[in-house]
């Protein structure tokens, strides 16, 4: 147990995450709900320890980590970029993290845990406008997007 102890090395919590909005279909309510252009969401950032970037993306009722090479993570951005949206929040900007639970547990909502938010954000929309108030840098924007 000694030496598991000496080989793992703890690293920071990352403070830069990076969220992206895409189109795309989604169950009912949920198509109702959502605007075009943020139907789903997911995060990510790099992590310099390992150089390479964590993706996280919660959909079809599970949840998808993976590290990304360089150019796995410039496809996303580039996607990104031409069909989607895409803010960068630096997670310190944020407000302190309560205990609080989420339910039900789809997109928006894992990654509202994931970076400590609370209140009411329901759609990937909402999500967006919250960064946008919270310090976020708007990367891409379709247009009309920035707007929140």
């Amino acid at each position: 147990y000694a030496w598991i102890k000496e080989e793992v090395r703890m690293v920071e919590p990352p403070s830069r995450w990076f969220v992206g909005f895409v189109d795309g279909d989604v169950p009912r309510p949920w198509h109702w709900l959502t605007r075009p252009g943020f139907r789903h969401c997911f995060c990510f950032y790099y992590m310099p320890e390992r150089d390479c970037w964590w993706f996280f993306e919660w959909s079809s009722y599970r949840l998808h980590i993976e590290a990304l090479s360089g150019e796995q993570i410039d496809a996303i951005f580039y996607m990104l970029r031409t069909e989607g949206a895409c803010i960068e929040i630096n997670s310190q900007e944020l407000p302190p993290v309560t205990k609080h639970g989420t339910i039900p547990i789809y997109c928006v909502s894992w990654i509202k845990q994931l970076l400590g938010l609370r209140g009411f954000i329901l759609t990937p929309y909402q999500l967006f406008c919250a960064l946008k108030r919270y310090g976020g840098t708007v990367i891409y924007a379709q247009e009309g997007q920035n707007n929140g």
